[in-house]
């Protein structure tokens, strides 16, 4: 299964950490492990969730000695991030995510997950600003992103926090982007229906 791979993965990288106890990347891998572990684990309601603390509090550990070690890895910055965000420490994810941003400006992804730690926190506008960045960085990449699901996914998360602030005509601009790239998209056609009746 799933679990045992990364439970072997977990001994392996540990052996090598024991080999080369100054080499980033063992801690860095091992970290992984122990946080894919645990968001595994947490789909599962029979599994005790003071053990996915436990993996979560590893992969913390692991991740702190790695950006100790090397401190320019921006990855490492983002995986911890998303062990903050995960465990509600919001502040602590997005001081990652930025520090992931000042070391890889170019990288779409730490911006649209502090979108999601800012959307947790209701704070909406931010939420929105950080999108919108993500977005323009994807299209720098490519500029066929456009016609992706996951576009239709960035659209539909900034509709649903204008609405929040109840700028209705704002939500229904981006879930329309949302539903030009797939009719179908559900999360945009019930957004819209909901900016709608608030309109009236």
């Amino acid at each position: 299964t799933w679990d045992d791979n990364y439970v072997k993965a977990i001994e392996s990288f540990s052996e090598y950490i024991n080999l080369n106890p100054n080499d980033a990347r063992g801690y860095e891998k091992r970290g992984h492990s122990y946080h894919y572990l645990a968001v595994n684990f947490g789909h599962d309601e029979r599994i005790d969730p003071n053990i996915i603390l436990g993996h979560f509090q590893e992969a913390l550990k692991d991740y702190d000695k790695a950006i100790e070690l090397n401190p320019e890895n921006p990855d490492v910055y983002g995986q911890r991030g998303h062990v903050h965000r995960l465990l509600g420490q919001y502040q602590d994810a997005i001081k990652d995510y930025d520090k992931h941003i000042e070391l890889d400006p170019s990288d779409p992804w730490p911006h649209h997950y502090k979108g999601m730690t800012y959307r947790d926190l209701e704070q909406y506008e931010l939420a929105i600003q950080s999108w919108e960045r993500y977005i323009e960085l994807r299209l720098i990449e490519s500029a066929n992103w456009i016609e992706s699901e996951q576009a239709a996914n960035a659209y539909t998360d900034i509709g649903l926090a204008y609405i929040e602030l109840s700028q209705y005509q704002k939500a229904i601009e981006h879930f329309d982007k949302a539903l030009a790239i797939n009719q179908n998209y559900s999360g945009a056609i019930r957004g819209k229906e909901k900016a709608t009746e608030n309109l009236k």
